[in-house]
């Protein structure tokens, strides 16, 4: 009950939401604790944490950790917001483990058995598909990531548990008026027009001026480009090439058969026959088994012995790609750690679409080993035969470096503030010259804890600026998410009556608004203690693990 209880209270953070995300039979977020097996990788450093150093690969299971919990988020923090974050989450995981906070293979195999339905018993075939399926991970990828996620959930609540916690009536009186008042708002709506956002221009200066300041969020962790040749498991010949037998089917039937439960109009369940899905199952093994032998004929000529006279440094890649009538393609540079910075490399989820195991496999790539110059990695439908060809190490672009890959970002940034700035012009003249304006609702009036979603357009970003407001006053400009890109929009809420609410209601709502005042404490607590953590056992950075940004910005 502690356990739930506390879930409860700090279920809006991040580290709660990536537990929800791991635990969840859902969730489906690539690599968040990938094994590097790779030694010049593992050995490579992101600073230090206390006395110890911090592996590049340990960090990025934390970068990891922290990106998959924001995403769905309207606003995703940087590069420096992100890694302040992850050396939280690792410091947090160090102390658990002095503390010595650990989970039992008994625990984490009962947290599994309540996770998954195994109908009449465990079943490790089973199990191992339903993790492959719902979570697009093996088992020990699973087992990992959920272990590690129950050690920093136990090590916080150790932390944290026994809080004084104090709410002044004062606190619960304002957020009673927010949650109980009726608001009577008209909302101003505003559109950047084409011309206006092409006048905005962006020279020599302003661009230095924005490098400068956004020179944090620029570094570059160390890049990876690959060759490739791409093949198509759904090759209507390949498949007609493959069997598969009877028995292969039925003992694929017998593991799988509750993906063939159906459910009628009385909640009755009915299992459909081996006979009545054998079509189905059939070309779905089908095109397992052409995985397969692609993969194994890959492999084998990938690393088949060089014929005499063969350069013994040449790629095979464009031989085997002649042979097959198939292009040889060369990737953007990307980055194994899945760190993303826009213009200068693309996400690695984009290179392979849908590969599993892709950045293991290219990880373990030494384009200098014969034994290790190719790796073959495959998807439901395609395969693919690949080599390293580049690596840029990790570093921070100078300014003529980064020119012509910054001069879009810091355009749109230009007129995002272009576009506030002409917006603040008309909310300074008042409300009358902001009611005058051509798009304008009527009086839209509601009470914050009755309503619904969808009673009107932009609900959440009109009630969270409406709050914050007395009759008479304007709110600040609210920049809506673009419908395409380029636009921007943006709405401002004059508040034209605020009556305070019906006392039945003020009453019979007071508790849950101290309970959730109470959580937001716990949740600044919940901050505080990452933070004092943090500082408590003192870190350094590299380039791939910088703060600077965010260190400034607090």
């Amino acid at each position: 009950m502690v356990i739930q209880k506390f879930n409860k209270l700090i279920r809006n953070k991040w580290v709660w939401g990536v537990f929800a995300i791991v635990v969840s039979a859902a969730f489906c977020f690539d690599d968040l604790f990938s094994t590097q097996s790779n030694e010049a990788r593992a050995q490579g450093e992101a600073g230090t944490l206390g006395p110890e150093a911090v592996t590049s690969a340990e960090f990025a299971d934390c970068v990891n950790f922290v990106k998959d919990s924001q995403k769905g988020r309207a606003a995703e923090t940087d590069f420096a917001e992100t890694n302040l974050e992850a050396w939280k989450v690792l410091a947090a995981l160090k102390t658990a483990e002095k503390d010595g906070v650990s989970i039992s293979d008994a625990r984490l195999a009962e947290r599994i058995r309540l996770m998954f339905s195994f109908g009449d018993g465990f079943s490790s075939a089973r199990y191992e598909q339903l993790v492959r399926e719902r979570l697009q991970k093996t088992p020990k990828q699973f087992e990992d990531a959920l272990r590690r996620s129950l050690v920093l959930r136990e090590g916080l609540e150790r932390a944290l548990l026994g809080a004084a916690i104090w709410i002044t009536p004062a606190e619960v009186e304002r957020r009673l008026a927010d949650l109980t008042d009726k608001f009577t708002v008209r909302v101003a709506r505003f559109s950047q027009s084409a011309e206006d956002a092409k006048s905005v221009k962006v020279d020599d200066a302003a661009l230095k001026a924005w490098y400068e300041k956004n020179t944090a969020s620029l570094a570059l962790p160390e890049r990876i480009r690959i060759r490739f040749i791409r093949y198509k498991a759904t090759d209507t010949n390949l498949l007609a090439r493959v069997t598969v037998s009877e028995d292969e089917m039925r003992d694929f039937y017998d593991v799988s058969s509750d993906r063939y439960t159906t459910t009628d109009t009385n909640g009755v369940e009915t299992v459909k026959t081996f006979d009545e899905v054998k079509t189905d199952i059939e070309k779905e093994l089908r095109l397992l088994a052409a995985v397969e032998c692609l993969t194994t004929n890959l492999q084998r000529r990938a690393y088949a012995n060089r014929k005499p006279g063969e350069d013994a440094k040449g790629s095979r890649l464009d031989a085997i790609a002649k042979a097959d009538g198939s292009k040889v393609h060369t990737s953007p540079w990307f980055s194994l750690d899945r760190a993303f910075v826009p213009g200068f490399m693309v996400d690695s989820s984009a290179v392979l679409p849908e590969a599993q195991a892709f950045e293991e496999s290219v990880a373990e790539l030494d384009m200098e080993s014969e034994d290790l110059r190719y790796a073959v990695v495959a998807s439901d439908k395609n395969v693919w035969l690949v080599e390293k060809v580049g690596v840029s190490p990790a570093h921070t672009p100078t300014f003529e470096e980064a020119k012509p890959f910054i001069e879009n970002r810091a355009l749109a940034d230009a007129k995002e503030d272009a576009f506030k700035a002409s917006i603040a012009k008309i909310v300074s003249r008042g409300t009358n010259e902001v009611l005058t304006t051509r798009n304008v609702s009527t009086n839209l009036s509601f009470v914050v804890a009755d309503l619904t979603p969808g009673v009107f357009a932009d609900q959440s970003e009109v009630v969270r600026a409406a709050m914050k407001l007395r009759a008479g006053e304007i709110s600040d400009p609210v920049v809506l998410p673009s419908a395409k890109p380029g636009a921007q929009s943006a709405l401002v809420v004059v508040c034209t009556a605020r009556e305070p609410g019906d006392l039945a209601t003020r009453a019979s709502r007071e508790e849950s608004i101290r309970e959730g005042l109470t959580y937001s404490q716990i949740e600044d607590l919940y901050e505080m203690w990452l933070d004092d953590n943090l500082n408590r056992l003192g870190f350094t950075t590299t380039a791939q693990s910088s703060i600077e940004q965010a260190d400034t910005e607090e």
